[in-house]
């Protein structure tokens, strides 16, 4: 179960990383994600299902919004509110990344974190 796990763990470290890096999400990377964790449920609790459920509804809005970004006129009245808002996710992304490692370690069993090397208990 571990490797199962793990996999879930990495798809969502990589889908955050690329979204903090490319400041977007693109369609693509949302599909990969959904393909890569559709299995969490039979593998987590509710607390990691509702954790990446939440990483994918506001995945999803940052694509809308990036997509929306060529629509805009200059003087669009929700323009800086919506950018507010994405940014605002994004900041909640990068949060979520640094406590990726803490949120799955439960599920996880890690024993220790150096150097990006996981060790498993055995």
């Amino acid at each position: 179960m571990f490797e199962k796990r793990f996999l879930i763990f990495k798809a969502t470290e990589t889908f955050l990383n690329q979204t903090i890096s490319d400041r977007h999400v693109s369609t693509e990377n949302l599909i990969q994600f959904d393909k890569d964790t559709q299995t969490a449920s039979y593998l987590f609790d509710e607390d990691i299902v509702n954790f990446l459920e939440d990483i994918r509804r506001k995945g999803n809005l940052v694509t809308h919004y990036h997509k929306q970004k060529d629509e805009w006129k200059a003087g669009h009245d929700n323009r800086m509110e919506i950018g507010r808002e994405k940014f605002t996710i994004l900041e909640e992304f990068i949060n979520k990344n640094h406590t990726l490692k803490d949120k799955f370690s439960p599920y996880l069993k890690f024993r220790k974190w150096n150097w990006g090397m996981i060790l498993p208990f055995k």
